[in-house]
């Protein structure tokens, strides 16, 4: 079962969602609620992330790997819960599009770039130290500008940067998980360009500037939630390894986002 929820993206899908409703959490005053968005948001992730799993496990060179032998295998069960999900909530998106016309616009787009990211001609996974950058653009756009419709506000800026940086640090851990494959197939991202230790560098300079904005946005500095989070981002930074298990990263290190999201319901 745990296998399952992290393997088909159900995992990372629930922390999607969880980071859309962490954003109306901490910005209740600057926009409205759209609670619709909370479940788009994780069926988009769902969907996407699926679909680069498709992609890349009728490859060649993958369909031997523990993974992708596993996806290949139950595949047909992850996409009859994809449908599922959808018709449970395909009602209640469906009036919020037309509700909201405007949201159609950034989503067909968001959705194109992420298509982008693993599809050839562009393929933009092959600028492999620019990986992070590209996963967290489009995390925070999905998860904190498009709830916000683009209202922006100093605050709110302050509150993008930090999710950012967060985001960045995390992916960077997976690339460290990737390492060594990645050298396999000369895919030139952070760590094998500047090595692992000082990715790891990199990261916990990412998890500073998280925290700086983080504080920058609160008025009263730094909340439990924020700590908690850097805590765990800096713990996992100093520990992961390449030669870790994939269930690790997919629980753990993505687990860092529905962390501070818990935590900022708990709290805030």
């Amino acid at each position: 079962m745990f296998k399952f929820i992290a393997y088909s993206n159900l995992f990372i899908a629930l922390c999607v969602a969880a980071f859309t409703l962490q954003t109306y959490l901490v910005c209740t005053i600057t926009f409205g609620f759209y609670s619709a968005l909370i479940f788009i948001n994780g069926m988009c992730t769902l969907v996407l992330y699926n679909a680069q799993r498709l992609y890349f496990a009728g490859k060649i060179e993958h369909v031997t790997k523990p993974y992708y032998v596993w996806y290949n295998k139950n595949r047909k069960w992850i996409f009859t819960l994809i449908l599922l999900l959808f018709g449970m909530i395909a009602k209640h998106v469906i009036a919020f599009f037309i509700e909201h016309p405007i949201f159609v616009c950034y989503y067909l787009l968001l959705g194109v770039f992420s298509l982008f990211y693993f599809l050839p001609p562009f393929n933009l996974r092959k600028f492999g130290f620019l990986k992070p950058v590209f996963i967290a653009s489009v995390f925070v756009c999905c998860g904190v500008l498009i709830p916000a419709n683009f209202n922006l506000s100093l605050q709110l800026i302050y509150y993008t940067l930090s999710q950012f940086f967060l985001v960045v640090a995390l992916c960077l851990l997976f690339d460290i998980r990737d390492n060594l494959s990645d050298k396999e197939i000369k895919l030139n991202t952070v760590p094998n360009l500047i090595g692992v230790f000082k990715a790891k560098i990199l990261c916990l300079i990412f998890c500073t500037f998280y925290l700086l904005f983080m504080f920058l946005k609160s008025e009263s500095g730094l909340s439990i939630s924020c700590l908690i989070t850097a805590l765990l981002a800096i713990i996992l930074t100093l520990t992961v390894n390449e030669n870790r298990k994939w269930n690790f990263y997919l629980y753990f290190v993505d687990g860092v986002v529905l962390v501070q999201a818990l935590f900022y319901l708990i709290y805030e």
